[in-house]
């Protein structure tokens, strides 16, 4: 009986160990069902995560922004355009 349940684990043990075994076997099976169950995702989604990097809001929410990064960013200034248009 010993021996048995150790098969059953060594046999376990591999096959979450080694990924060309791991993967066709349990990985397909997990991907497949949360597939299934997610929502696909919006053009909207698709966009922001397409959009690029992170920069200001990575630095702002890691809780330890670089102040001294942030005083040497210029400030933004409106076209004349975008001015006659709040004017």
């Amino acid at each position: 009986m010993t021996t048995l349940i150790l098969l059953l684990l060594a046999a376990i043990t591999v096959t979450l160990v080694i990924p060309a075994i791991r993967r066709p076997i349990l990985s397909s099976v997990i991907f497949r069902a949360f597939r299934k169950a997610l929502p696909a995702m919006s053009e909207t989604e698709r966009a922001a995560l397409e959009a690029g990097t992170v920069w200001w809001e990575a630095e702002l929410f890691s809780g330890k922004p670089d102040w001294n990064k942030w005083t040497t960013v210029p400030t933004p200034k409106l076209t004349a355009e975008e001015q006659s248009f709040i004017d």
